[in-house]
């Protein structure tokens, strides 16, 4: 992540810089020199192709020498923007030393500046300072935090600069297990980067990925990997960006045990690494991709490749030695795991004992290592360690690694962390539902009167043509016409981005609303520590009251009792609305927050002729069966745990895979629509006026949540709600229909028979099966 942080700030640099002419025709024109101004430019172009040609030095004594001139003829301003893109020239060839005494003495010229470009630079310079040589990611942020300060504050700045905080503050957050400060930041350069440069989208969709790898999300990773290089090959940007995708898209197939994708990935990354001459970074990815090969149970093809990936290195290399350090790792971790629990030979122990003492130089190395995080590997590295040395009888050493092991999953898997950063994740994507939502309707009603407009231009154009006596009128009628249209829509395209603006700013008001609620939280949490400490003082005055306040124990026993009845009518109450879990979290904390829930199936039943039949048997008892049948649906629900969410009118709706995720969602979901069906088929033996029904099921993601505060309603939005109601209205009487989403996941538990694409309002053609009940298994 850190890595493609510090590539986007190479940006700052590297345009314009390899378009210079040859040294030797630049030196020929030096005669022909009049002025300061061409001085100055011979001086340049010569700097420029030096830099070009990777000669540092040369390259900052000709921009010195520009400064001379600078100064001498009292531009002072020029004189130090120069000096500032030295030392940038300075990160660029990792010169960070240089750079930072570069930094030191040209700082303070803009601190009293409205200059903003240059004051992000120097921020930008300074973070990458601290991240890339002095290892203080803590003073790395103090910089990068300015940056955005000067984002929101709207000052005109640098944009690769701006992009390089957001980038490197995630990838802080990200390894500091900061998991929600890395996602608000995220989320934030999204926004960012599409207004300023779309292609810098690419970079933060890498900085989500790296985000959800390390939350042990591996599907979303994937995702906006993908995403990322989507962009990437769109603008045809530099391979060694494109490379490096590849092989984090082989690390997320892996992930997901998709071993073979994994594999196609991982060989497109080390052709692109042989490409680029990097024969250090193809072998050592060839040598992982062995050892995948060996947990396979795949021993020819991973000795194959390991021997290819030690011949590409030199053998005095560290790569080299990271390379065989890793293979015995592998080889002791595969034996601890062949043998289990089981009772080691003498033999076998032996060997752990050889392959412990072939990793002691690295280790030794690595335990002495200052660094600034552990991970997920650093787990699995002293979970090895721990076992090896157990079998080997060396238990303290077992026990110290075993200690480190736990600490850093304490600290990695944090509960609390991952639970705040999912209802973060849940926050935004229900937010971003509902705006996107709203701005959809308002864009809809802003084109129908759009059009009523231009419809009423055109038919009273229509007849004025229709009275028009000359050509030359008709020709002054149309254009009379066109341009009336053109103010029409200018001024309908001014109304669609003020509701756009609006949308923004609304968004922005209640991202500051949240931090001063947060901040408020805060200050309430100190107090009532504060308050819990006086409390103690308090104490020993209280043992004085015990022999006064005694006799009021048995009323206090009453109370607590009639209390406890009511609590339970309250709690059973609540629970006949709201599923447990939820009900719960709402007395926990007062509230709840929505939760996006990435696998459920939607159920939709409606019956058939409602309105129709209800003027024929009466309303009253047209809803006494409704009832009867409303309460069957419930009960079934119940029987294979689908959560009941709403009815409308004669419509019944209910979820399976939430709250409570189910594997078998679409399943237990076509379970319950066949119990309907033979309900309502049983139901009409008993009373002739019972309804038909259709019922319609889709599969997909949803967000869940509580409406309002009064009379609240547990409720499910997304695009999967509105497919699901489609399924139902494509349905026949007496039928179940389901999208192909569904049928994938159920395919094998019944007989479906195959629809084909049929037309739905809104969503063009969906492929639908009917579910065949008698014929199911």
């Amino acid at each position: 992540m850190l890595k493609y942080a510090s590539i986007i700030f190479l940006l700052l640099t590297a345009r314009g810089l390899f378009a210079q002419p040859a040294i030797d025709s630049i030196k020929a024109t030096k005669n022909n020199l009049k002025t300061t101004g061409d001085t100055a430019r011979f001086y340049k172009a010569l700097a420029g192709e030096y830099m070009a040609k990777n000669n540092l030095d040369s390259g900052v004594a000709y921009y010195n020498m520009i400064i001379k001139i600078y100064e001498r003829n009292q531009k002072i301003k020029d004189a130090n923007a120069l000096k500032l893109y030295i030392c940038q020239v300075y990160s660029f060839y990792k010169k960070y030393e240089a750079c930072y005494a570069c930094l030191n003495q040209i700082a303070p010229f803009f601190d009293s500046s409205e200059n903003y470009v240059a004051k992000s630079k120097i921020n930008a310079s300074y973070g990458s300072y601290h991240v890339n040589q002095s290892k203080n990611w803590d003073s790395a942020l103090k910089y990068l935090v300015k940056n955005l300060q000067f984002f929101r504050e709207k000052k005109e700045t640098d944009p690769y600069s701006i992009q390089y905080a957001f980038q490197t503050m995630a990838g802080i957050y990200t390894y500091k297990n900061q998991y929600t400060e890395a996602l608000k930041i995220v989320e934030e350069n999204l926004v960012y980067a599409d207004k300023a440069d779309p292609e810098l989208k690419a970079s933060t969709y890498v900085s989500l990925a790296s985000l959800y790898r390390n939350t042990k999300n591996s599907k979303k990773a994937l995702e906006a990997t993908k995403e990322a290089l989507r962009i990437y090959e769109k603008t045809n940007y530099k391979t060694e960006y494109q490379t490096d995708l590849y092989r984090q898209l082989g690390a997320d197939y892996l992930s997901l045990k998709q071993n073979d994708s994994a594999y196609v990935y991982y060989f497109k990354a080390i052709e692109g690494y042989k490409a680029m001459g990097d024969k250090d970074m193809a072998a050592n990815l060839l040598n992982y991709m062995a050892l995948q090969k060996e947990e396979d149970g795949d021993l020819k093809t991973a000795d194959k490749w390991n021997e290819e990936a030690l011949s590409m290195v030199d053998p005095k290399s560290k790569w080299y030695d990271v390379m065989v350090h890793r293979v015995n790792v592998n080889k002791m971790d595969f034996l601890v795991t062949a043998k289990g629990d089981s009772a080691y030979t003498n033999a076998e122990k032996e060997k752990l004992r050889t392959y412990l003492q072939k990793i002691r130089p690295s280790l030794e190395s690595y335990l002495k290592e200052d660094k600034q995080y552990l991970n997920q590997n650093d787990i699995e590295y002293y979970s090895i360690l721990s076992k090896a040395f157990e079998k080997v009888d060396s238990f303290e050493r077992s026990l110290y690694f075993l200690n480190k092991s736990v600490v850093i999953k304490d600290s990695v898997f944090d509960l609390a962390k991952l639970k705040s950063f999912s209802d973060l994740e849940s926050q935004i994507s229900m937010e971003k539902a509902r705006n996107k939502l709203l701005l959809e309707e308002e864009t809809k009603r802003l084109e129908v009167q759009k059009q009523a407009e231009i419809s009423a231009l055109k038919a009273e154009y229509d007849k004025k043509q229709a009275l028009a006596k000359t050509d030359d009128e008709k020709k002054r009628l149309l254009l009379e016409e066109d341009l009336k249209r053109r103010e029409i829509e200018f001024k309908y395209k001014q109304k669609q981005d003020e509701i756009t603006i609006r949308f923004e700013q609304k968004r922005q008001i209640e991202k500051i609303e949240q931090e001063k609620k947060d901040a408020i939280a805060t200050a309430e949490i100190k107090r009532s520590r504060n308050e819990r400490n006086m409390s103690f003082l308090g104490a020993g005055l209280a043992l004085l009251m015990v022999g006064v306040t005694a006799w009021s124990y048995f009323q206090k026993r009453k109370d607590n009792n009639r209390i406890a009845q009511e609590k339970k009518k309250s709690d059973d109450l609540l629970l006949n609305i709201l599923p447990f879990e939820i009900a719960e979290e709402l007395k926990a904390n007062g509230k709840t927050i929505a939760k996006n829930y990435d696998e459920v199936s939607v159920l939709f039943t409606d019956f058939v002729g409602f309105t129709a039949n209800s003027e024929r048997v009466g309303v009253q008892e047209l809803l006494t069966e409704l009832n009867i049948c409303f309460t069957a649906f419930d009960n079934i629900m119940g029987r294979y745990g689908l959560e009941k969410i709403k009815t409308i009118g004669d419509a019944y709706m209910a979820v399976s895979g939430l709250p409570q995720k189910s594997e078998n969602h679409a399943n237990n979901a076509i379970k319950a629509a066949i119990d309907i069906i033979r309900f309502i088929e049983e139901r009409k033996q008993v009373n002739p006026t019972t309804l038909s029904i259709r019922i319609g099921i889709h599969s997909g993601n949803v967000v869940a949540g509580i409406i309002g505060v009064r009379k609240f309603a547990y409720d499910i939005w997304g695009d999967t709600v509105n497919t699901a109601a489609r399924m139902e209205q494509s349905s026949e009487t007496g039928r179940i229909n389901v999208s192909e989403a569904t049928y994938q996941l159920a395919q094998r538990n019944f007989n479906f028979e195959a629809r084909g694409l049929i037309t739905v309002k809104g969503k063009g053609g969906i492929n639908m099966h009917f579910v065949n009940p008698r014929d199911s298994v």
